[in-house]
């Protein structure tokens, strides 16, 4: 199963940090004002509303799309494919580090005296 270029998901927490830095550019533009001015505010403006635009875009391609139809078959079929054969021929973690005491948690192994 061959798919297209994978793009990247944001998390939550980069939606709202983006969502954030939104709002202060919003912010930043109406402390601004709207009106009379000099060229380079006009320039500031502008280039202000695009910082707006390119997070609103940003957030809007991080989005997870929405599965549906035949994608969700998909996705459902492949994933039966994986539990089926990748899954049971996969290495245990005892396999790849014969040598390795896994009696041990991680806690207790890097625990300091």
């Amino acid at each position: 199963m061959t798919r297209g270029k994978a793009k990247r998901i944001l998390t939550q927490g980069e939606i709202n940090d983006l969502k954030g830095m939104q709002s202060e550019a919003r912010e930043q533009l109406k402390m601004m004002g709207v009106g009379t001015g000099t060229p380079a505010d006009s320039m500031d403006k502008s280039k202000l509303q695009g910082q707006i635009d390119r997070y609103d875009r940003l957030i809007d391609e991080g989005k997870a799309p929405k599965v549906r139809g035949t994608n969700k078959d998909a996705l459902a079929a492949e994933a039966k494919f994986i539990r089926e054969r990748v899954v049971p021929n996969m290495l245990t973690r005892d396999q790849i580090q014969p040598d390795r005491d896994y009696s041990q948690t991680c806690r207790e192994q890097h625990r300091r005296p």
